[in-house]
């Protein structure tokens, strides 16, 4: 939530904004945020049936849109979405590009995405072997690095990437300053990216450099 607060304030600034939880679960992050952060004005919830969906909860925060983004859009709104969230996510997907792709449809000109996914460089993956959870999930399909995150999102359609790795949960500021400092030690045991959309004249500034 803070790192959604701080991507707000910086991109967004005296501005309210439209919010999307894709993968959104059991809707917790969506009532943090709904009932934490000022500027959002919508939070909405994107996922597909699964054991970790809870519709009810999701419902009191804003509205669900059950759509599995790899097929499509659906009835998901586009071009009005600011920030579009994806915590622990994008390792679950089978054709993360169109996913991607699909993401990127439905952000406003300067929209942003957030991500957080293990990283496959981590050292706790060195040490814990395949009984690190990015490999003991059963249901991840694929792991990323940095360079290949980056790649990913840069091909799916964005830019002004930046990615980060943090060493400890999310649970204070206290926290959140030794992550910060940490993070330029590119081993820590989750990935956080941060990448926005690309306008028309960023793509062709991308197929120019190619």
């Amino acid at each position: 939530m803070r790192r959604m607060r701080q991507v707000s304030e910086r991109r967004f600034p005296q501005k309210k904004i439209n919010a999307v939880d894709i993968g959104c679960a059991d809707g917790s992050f969506m009532e943090a945020a709904s009932a934490n952060l000022e500027q959002i004005e919508r939070m909405h919830g994107i996922d597909v049936p699964s054991r970790w969906l809870r519709e009810d909860a999701i419902k009191r925060s804003g509205k669900l849109y059950l759509q599995d983004l790899q097929a499509g859009t659906g009835q998901v709104p586009l071009g009005i979405y600011h920030i579009a969230t994806l915590w622990e996510v994008i390792e679950h997907i089978e054709n993360a590009y169109e996913f991607l792709r699909n993401v990127g449809k439905m952000l406003e000109p300067q929209g942003m995405v957030l991500i957080s996914t293990p990283n496959l460089t981590s050292l706790s993956r060195l040490v814990k072997g395949s009984r690190w959870v990015g490999i003991s999930e059963k249901d991840h399909k694929y792991l990323f690095d940095r360079l290949s995150l980056a790649m990913l999102l840069e091909r799916a359609g964005f830019c002004e990437i930046r990615i980060r790795s943090y060493y400890f949960p999310s649970i204070g500021e206290r926290l959140d300053t030794a992550n910060e400092l940490m993070s330029l030690i590119p081993f820590g045991g989750m990935l956080y990216a941060e990448a926005k959309k690309k306008t028309e004249d960023k793509q062709f500034e991308s197929i120019a450099a190619l």
